[in-house]
């Protein structure tokens, strides 16, 4: 997934670290969006209607998955 990301970004003419910024941007806002998904589908039921869970449900994918595994992502395929 982040190689698809990143090849459609990487296509853009703009500068390297524009680049950088928006690949990390969107890999952020896609893992939020699959934590709230997460959270309508299963944390509502499971813990109710907890604003708390809410904010864990999106957070912890978005830091996680989104923003440290995007970096290491970069180091990778910037090359």
């Amino acid at each position: 997934m982040y190689r698809f990301i990143w090849n459609m970004i990487n296509k853009l003419s703009f500068e390297r670290k524009i680049k950088h910024s928006l690949f990390l941007v969107t890999t952020i806002v896609i893992f939020a969006l699959l934590g709230t998904l997460m959270w309508f589908l299963f944390g509502r039921r499971i813990f109710g209607d907890n604003i708390h869970w809410l904010i864990c449900f999106i957070g912890y994918p978005a830091l996680i998955l989104g923003y440290f595994l995007a970096v290491l992502a970069l180091f990778k395929l910037d090359q």
